[in-house]
């Protein structure tokens, strides 16, 4: 008990410091689950997240945020790794489990977006982003021809032939499926660029994309832009040639 009031206590803190998101680190003993809108243990019957010893299910699906897995009804207990939740009305939670003892679990949780927040950071980043700067081990590098990303409002993409689902997620954008190795994409101030950082091998890869004004790309033909840069030129799907909109982001 006293560890659990201690842990609490350090939450308490840490809430005064940053009102901006509702978290707490909870201890479930047993037969346990978590009430995703009070945040609060309660029984396994009650509950729409539930632990057990080897798997943790969850009432409206959840998985683990790293590899591109869809969601799902449970997932196996791994500790200090992100997972992401969701909630009945399609509100999304993170949480971790951080220690596991016997049938006692120390896990944090804090709600991570609503439905309302996710559609409106949808309606403000969808577009046709092309791809402006591409490093390998920190030079210039050769990005697959043809390849830019298109976001559309329902959630899913398309990147060269691959298609998937994209999340908004405070400040960064994740894809799901072919593309979630390239993590959390950083977006830009403006909202007009994303930049992945992410790891192939021994090399750290970096690719920055910038999105293609809506006017532009309604006017845009078949035929290329004598502006844009080698790069641009070849980031040319989207269904039209590159954006030759030149904007420095601020990141």
């Amino acid at each position: 008990m006293q560890l659990t009031s201690w842990w609490r206590a350090i939450t308490v803190v840490a809430l005064a410091a940053s009102t901006s998101a509702v978290a707490e680190r909870l201890h479930i003993v047993g037969a346990q689950g978590v009430s995703l809108p009070d945040l609060e243990p309660t029984s396994v019957e009650k509950a729409e997240l539930r632990f057990y010893p080897r798997h943790v299910e969850a009432t409206y699906g959840l998985k683990l945020e790293e590899g591109g897995q869809p969601h799902s009804s449970s997932a196996p207990i791994v500790l200090g790794q992100a997972y992401l939740v969701r909630g009945a009305s399609g509100e999304e939670y993170r949480m971790w489990i951080r220690s596991v003892v016997g049938d006692a679990r120390w896990v944090e949780i804090h709600r991570a977006s609503s439905a309302g927040d996710d559609a409106l950071g949808r309606k403000e980043v969808v577009g046709c982003y092309r791809i402006v700067s591409y490093r390998v081990g920190g030079a210039p590098g050769a990005p697959p021809p043809g390849l830019a990303l298109e976001l559309s409002r329902d959630g899913s993409y398309v990147m060269g032939q691959a298609r998937g689902r994209w999340q908004r997620r405070r400040g960064a954008l994740a894809l799901e499926g072919a593309y979630a190795h390239w993590g959390l994409g950083e977006l830009s101030e403006r909202e007009e660029a994303l930049r992945f950082r992410f790891h192939r091998g021994r090399w750290e890869v970096e690719v920055e994309l910038r999105r293609e004004p809506s006017d532009a790309l309604a006017e845009r033909t078949g035929a290329g832009d004598s502006r844009a840069s080698p790069i641009e030129r070849a980031s040319g799907s989207c269904g039209a040639p590159s954006c030759a909109t030149e904007i420095t982001p601020r990141w």
